[in-house]
């Protein structure tokens, strides 16, 4: 009877080490799922507050949200490493056209998105960021 209750303890402390694992994995992809949501979402809030703006659906806002994301990754990181020196003399706010050009460019990339000029862009990636944080917040995704 302790042999079979010693073994019982031991698959219960392997399945807990194993679903902790596994409770981690499916904590970070709902928290991705989590941030993917509302971004979504600021960018649907986004459009309808600003007139230079249109979103087809929420499809779209969901593929935008994608894209934006890939850009912030993967060309954010070098268009600010060779902007640097105008970054620097302008006190950082060469910034905000950096993140209106990755605008116009996932414009480009996803067709339902339509933004009608630099300014407009640059006023969506303001309130983009603005909206996003607010929402972030408020909803708390899991660290």
């Amino acid at each position: 009877m302790i042999i079979f209750f010693d073994s019982l303890c031991h698959i219960e402390f392997y399945w807990r080490i194993r679903y902790n694992k596994y409770s981690k994995i499916k904590e970070k992809t709902m928290n991705l799922l989590l941030k993917w949501l509302i971004m979504a979402v600021s960018i649907l809030l986004a459009s309808y507050f600003l007139p230079g703006i249109n979103v087809d659906g929420l499809w779209t806002a969901l593929v935008l949200a994608v894209i934006l994301g890939l850009i912030n990754i993967t060309l954010k990181p070098i268009l600010l490493v060779v902007t640097l020196p105008i970054n620097v003399l302008t006190l950082g706010l060469f910034t905000l056209v950096i993140n209106a050009l990755m605008v116009l460019l996932a414009t480009t990339i996803v067709k339902g998105f339509v933004v009608d000029g630099f300014f407009a862009a640059m006023i969506f990636s303001l309130l983009l960021s603005l909206i996003n944080y607010v929402l972030g917040r408020l909803l708390d995704p899991i660290k």
